[in-house]
C-alpha cells in the first residue's frame, strides 16, 4: 500500500492547470444546476410513446410545473411538452383525466404546420 503522504491531493490545489497565470483573469459563474430553470416546457413526454397520430400521455405530476397550482391544462389548451433532450416542442390538449394529459404534438416541416 502506497504512502497516504505521496497520494494526490484533492481540490483545486491538486489539479494541474487550476491556478490561472499571473495576470489571466479567473472565469466569472454565472450559475449552478440550481440555478438552471427547467420552465422551457410545461409537461415532460416519453419520446419513445409518441403514437402514429401524435398524441403522447403526459402527467402533470411529472413535469416541472407540477407544483404550479395555476397550471391547469384543459382540452384544446396549447402547452409545451419536452423531454430533457430535445428542444420543446408545441403541443394541443386533447383529453384531460385528473393528473393525466393527453396532448398532440405539433411538427413544423419546412415553414408549414403539421398535425396528424
Amino acid at each position: 500500500m502506497q504512502n497516504p503522504a505521496r497520494w494526490p491531493r484533492c481540490g483545486p490545489a491538486g489539479l494541474r492547470g487550476t491556478n490561472p497565470k499571473p495576470g489571466v483573469a479567473r472565469p466569472r459563474r454565472i450559475g449552478n444546476l440550481a440555478t438552471v430553470s427547467d420552465d422551457r416546457y410545461d409537461l415532460w413526454y416519453d419520446p419513445n410513446s409518441v403514437g402514429g397520430d401524435l398524441v403522447v400521455e403526459c402527467w402533470i405530476s411529472h413535469g416541472p410545473r407540477a407544483g404550479d397550482d395555476l397550471f391547469d391544462p384543459q382540452p384544446g389548451d396549447w402547452v409545451r411538452v419536452g423531454d430533457d433532450e430535445e428542444a420543446p416542442l408545441q403541443a394541443r390538449v386533447v383529453r384531460r383525466d385528473a393528473n393525466r394529459v393527453w396532448t398532440q404534438i405539433q411538427l413544423d416541416v419546412g415553414g408549414a404546420t403539421a398535425v396528424a
